[in-house]
């Protein structure tokens, strides 16, 4: 017999600590701007604008954004967050590269506050979720954090103020714990309470059916999808990413009470025997492009090189508990739900004669699949002519 020697957890090697890095958690192109990215690191945000790439059709996108990242992972170590609110490449005659800061002026949010202001720099930002949300703690709890990180997120922030004013008196939304201003007193983010959650199901339609009705007897429009629609953790439904909210047009009531009508039959036909397993944003796995600082060399490094640094220090990154995109986030547990009758779910007594697509319908009751059965013939199987059926996405 062959002996077998046990190991102790101190014979594995210790990992070796993660080198400096950053993350760009989103990538914008503005007309006025160009391409923008907002970089993240240690807590701190800068937006770095981009030169303007080639306008040669046959030119490479994707080489253009790894020749940029390069030239920021160059630069990692210098750069300096918190400084300023904007940076720039400059380059020279030689075709090295500097960067230049500047406070740019943003543009400039003219919804007046109704809530608390709290200066940025009582935030403590703890996790980049996108690059106008990210979570945080201000006085000691968890608080979601919408920012305006240029000039379109800003205007896309101005909306988000407007909608939760609309919606406050509902119970539809989040709480609004502040107004976030920067050093010269302008409303640059919003905190709201964290958006603790579990994904709706079909017996918590009638619930969202009532939220749309009060909604559309206050004279509020909202457009309603699978993505900004949640259940709170006391069973309360709540609407996320309500920038689209605004006031209903003359005529617009009846289209929209129908419209919800049909969708809510779509939910339910949907998910009437199966789980919704969609994730808010504090659940979702957060995949930003993690940036390891390259040394500076008398010639830049491969693409190669660059692609390989940041694939590999991304795995890091996702696999370290400790840092703020771990992948080793707590999943949530979904629980069993009851069969309900599609008739008391949507409140459509004609709802059994409805079909499939057979009838001319504004809003289709059949929900499209990605996926979808086809033969595919197994390259390594031993006899070619053996075929299996396995789930493909369609061309």
């Amino acid at each position: 017999m062959h002996s077998r020697r046990l190991t102790s957890p101190t014979d594995f090697p210790t990992p070796t600590p993660l080198p400096p890095y950053a993350f760009i958690i989103q990538a914008l192109y503005i007309p006025e701007d160009g391409y923008t990215v907002c970089l993240w690191k240690n807590g701190k945000f800068l937006t770095i604008q981009l030169p303007t790439p080639s306008t040669d059709p046959d030119s490479d996108v994707v080489e253009y954004f790894n020749k940029e990242y390069l030239a920021i992972q160059e630069h990692l170590s210098d750069i300096v967050l918190g400084k300023t609110n904007w940076a720039y490449f400059l380059i020279n005659k030689d075709g090295k590269r500097t960067l230049a800061y500047r406070q740019r002026p943003m543009y400039k949010i003219k919804y007046p506050p109704y809530a608390p202001l709290i200066h940025e720099d009582e935030i403590q930002y703890i996790r980049p979720v996108r690059g106008y949300l990210r979570e945080g703690l201000w006085k000691g709890r968890h608080v979601d954090v919408w920012v305006g990180w240029n000039d379109h997120s800003l205007r896309q922030l101005e909306r988000q103020m407007r909608s939760y004013d609309l919606l406050r008196s509902l119970d539809v939304t989040y709480g609004v714990l502040g107004h976030i201003i920067d050093s010269q007193g302008n409303i640059i983010g919003m905190v709201t309470e964290p958006a603790y959650s579990r994904p709706f199901q079909a017996t918590d339609l009638l619930a969202i059916d009532d939220a749309m009705a009060r909604m559309r007897k206050l004279g509020i429009y909202y457009t309603l999808n699978e993505c900004n629609v949640v259940m709170s953790l006391d069973g309360k439904v709540r609407f996320t990413h309500v920038w689209s909210v605004r006031p209903l047009k003359s005529g617009e009531e009846e289209f929209e009470r129908l419209y919800q009508q049909k969708l809510m039959q779509q939910w339910y036909l949907h998910y009437h025997n199966r789980l919704n397993y969609a994730r808010s944003q504090r659940y979702e796995k957060v995949c930003p492009l993690a940036l390891v600082g390259l040394p500076s060399l008398a010639k830049s490094p491969s693409l190669f090189t660059a692609v390989f640094t940041r694939k590999h220090i991304e795995y890091k990154v996702q696999r370290d508990p400790n840092t703020p995109i771990s992948s080793n986030r707590l999943p949530f547990r979904y629980r069993a739900q009851d069969k309900i009758a599609l008739a008391e779910t949507t409140r459509v007594e004609e709802v059994e004669t409805i079909q499939d697509g057979k009838e001319d319908q504004d809003v289709p009751l059949r929900i499209p699949t990605d996926r979808k059965k086809r033969k595919h013939y197994i390259p390594y199987a031993r006899d070619r002519r053996r075929e299996r059926k396995v789930l493909l996405a369609p061309e």
